[in-house]
């Protein structure tokens, strides 16, 4: 089976005064299977979003080769929609027309963007909010919102830069389960950027993690627990075990990003 992303020896530079000289990502290398939940973690500054961007193509880079299910990733551009922390809602728009919004963009015909964004709705379980502005949903439906209208443009590969940040610790773990369900029911591919190794684990078949600036995947550990997940699975022996283990290996990381800022 061919990989829905190839990474391989990715390198970013960004410019410093006037000549490159931050260097992002280095050597970047890895491989994210078709239908998989990978998660990535890393301390601040890793390029953890920087990597995000180049995956979405928002983004070039200087060496390397990034593969979207086995084309250059100039070459997919309809391949990987795009959920970032702030959501990018139009305010002027309900719930209903920000999740027709790609329907229509691709010419899908009225009868079917509406039987489309109803399924979409159902599947976020926004009924009754349809009319509603963003200026008139909670956090919670906001991220539904923003999740539905990717989906809706049946895009192969989803990518989630830190979409929960934001969110009270409630709202977000309920988030999270709904999350797993409907990644369980489409099996799209989903690239998932996070800080929380709770969330990294819950939700994930493997985590990435990333080592301090300039970034690259130090280890990739495996998250073995069975599937669908519940809340309860949090509070078990295994679940807070590789939770330890990503942290050991990640806490050098976050220390060696704190000497550097010191120095700096």
């Amino acid at each position: 089976m061919s990989a829905a992303i190839e990474v391989e020896n990715l390198n970013k530079i960004y410019p410093s005064n006037g000549a490159y000289g931050v260097k992002a990502l280095e050597d970047m290398s890895f491989n994210v299977n078709p239908r998989e939940f990978i998660s990535v973690v890393g301390p601040n500054g890793c390029g953890k979003t920087t990597l995000i961007n180049i995956l979405a193509g928002f983004l070039g880079y200087e060496e390397g080769d990034v593969l979207v299910n086995s084309k250059p990733l100039n070459q997919t551009p309809n391949e990987c929609g795009v959920v970032f922390q702030n959501l990018a809602l139009f305010d002027w728009k309900t719930v209903y027309e920000n999740i027709e919004f790609p329907l229509k963009a691709i010419g899908l015909p009225k009868d079917e963007r509406k039987k489309s964004v109803q399924n979409y709705v159902d599947m976020v379980k926004l009924n009754g909010f349809e009319n509603s502005y963003p200026s008139e949903l909670s956090g919670g439906m906001k991220q539904k919102t923003a999740i539905a209208r990717a989906l809706a443009a049946n895009h192969k590969i989803l990518l989630m830069d830190e979409p929960f940040a934001a969110l009270d610790w409630q709202t977000r773990e309920l988030m999270q389960g709904e999350l797993e369900k409907l990644w369980a029911r489409t099996r799209k591919t989903i690239f998932f950027i996070t800080h929380s190794l709770d969330e990294a684990v819950f939700l994930s078949d493997k985590v990435f993690i990333m080592t301090a600036r300039p970034g690259k995947i130090k280890e990739i550990v495996d998250i073995p627990l069975p599937r669908p997940r519940t809340g309860n699975i949090r509070y078990e022996q295994k679940f807070q075990r590789i939770k330890r283990k990503i942290w050991r290996s990640l806490r050098e990381e976050v220390e060696k990003a704190h000497e550097v800022r010191k120095t700096a």
